[in-house]
């Protein structure tokens, strides 16, 4: 059995393997990803009330496969926002 101390050294967040560049190229990628989704879900929230229909009419699972839609078709124009708000926020963060 490890003792808690070798335990510790291998869990959790940084992976003691990755070098400082490579976790924030991951965390970089993941806020990317997370805030275009976002985006994707207010759109088609805005969406869906333009057309005079009510956000309540409409499960959450709903909302997010139209984003995931929405997403899909329209990644070119998201992405390049959702980077440049993700490196702000992360360089703000350090």
């Amino acid at each position: 059995m490890k003792r808690p101390t070798e335990v510790l050294t291998h869990l959790g967040w940084p992976n003691p393997n990755q070098s400082r560049a490579e976790q924030n190229a991951i965390r970089l990628r993941c806020a990317t990803a997370v805030l275009a989704e976002q985006r994707a879900k207010k759109i088609v929230m805005a969406m869906v009330r333009a057309k005079g229909e009510r956000i309540s009419d409409y499960t959450n699972r709903d909302l997010s496969l139209m984003a995931e839609s929405y997403m899909a078709e329209h990644w070119e124009e998201l992405l390049p926002g959702a980077r440049a708000l993700a490196e702000e926020i992360l360089t703000k963060r350090r």
